[in-house]
Order: C-alpha cells, then structure tokens, then sequence
C-alpha cells in the first residue's frame, strides 16, 4: 500500500500533520506525522521524526482516546460542542 494521505491539518504557518495509511515493513499501519516545509529555495515538504504510526487495528482504540479527549476539552470549555 503506498502512502495515501486521508486527512491534512495545519499546525501553524510552516507545519502540518497529516493522517496516512502507509506500509511499513510489511505491515500495514496508521500513521500521523508532522509535515514541514524548508526553508531552502526548494520549498519541499517532508516528514519529520516527530508523529506515531500504529498497526491499523489499533484505529479503534485511537478513536476512542480522541473522543475521550474531544469530551473532555468540552467539559472544561476549550470546545464547543458540536
């Protein structure tokens, strides 16, 4: 499976992360990394060391961490609900 991108949030001016399912050692994985553009001439965008990949059968438990926190950030007035 090559690198497919599913969603890209920006994190400031010059970073991004984006959610990719990607194949790594043969194993297949979620991952979510930092994106930064350089600053050289060249403009390129690349990976940083900075993110998590998972093996894609822990999505679940993902989702459930991230909606524990969206719950919680609601509760203490740092979201609206949706």
């Amino acid at each position: 499976m090559a690198g497919v991108v599913l969603a890209r949030i920006q994190k400031n001016k010059a970073d991004e992360v984006r959610v990719a399912l990607e194949k790594w050692a043969g194993k297949d994985n979620i991952d979510i990394r930092v994106y930064v553009k350089l600053s050289d001439p060249s403009g390129e965008i690349v990976a940083t060391r900075k993110g998590v990949s998972l093996p894609v059968a822990k999505i679940p438990d993902l989702l459930v961490g991230i909606q524990a926190a969206q719950t919680e950030a609601i509760r203490l007035g740092l979201l609206k609900a949706p």
